[in-house]
């Protein structure tokens, strides 16, 4: 009976602490190694025409937000050749 609950713990243990700090390894082992892949543009337009929305890379978002926030002429230029 003793050996049991000493099982039963063990396999509580594992359950509550282990098991979740390996799946958190896996998940932030999963996103570091998708952070450092570019979409390219075919992708991109295949993903726009397949969904029927725009579809933007982290790049374009931020160009795209200095764009909007440009008010000089010089930052508008700059924006617009970063863009290229």
């Amino acid at each position: 009976m003793y050996k049991i609950k000493k099982i039963k713990i063990l396999i509580l243990l594992l359950l509550i602490i282990i098991l979740p700090l390996y799946i958190f390894t896996l998940i932030d082992n999963f996103y570091s190694e998708q952070t450092t892949k570019y979409i390219n543009t075919e992708v991109t337009n295949n993903l726009s025409n397949y969904f029927g929305v725009k579809v933007i890379d982290r790049i374009t978002l931020i160009l795209d937000i200095f764009a909007g926030r440009a008010t000089t002429n010089e930052g508008k230029l700059q924006v617009e050749l970063a863009q290229l």
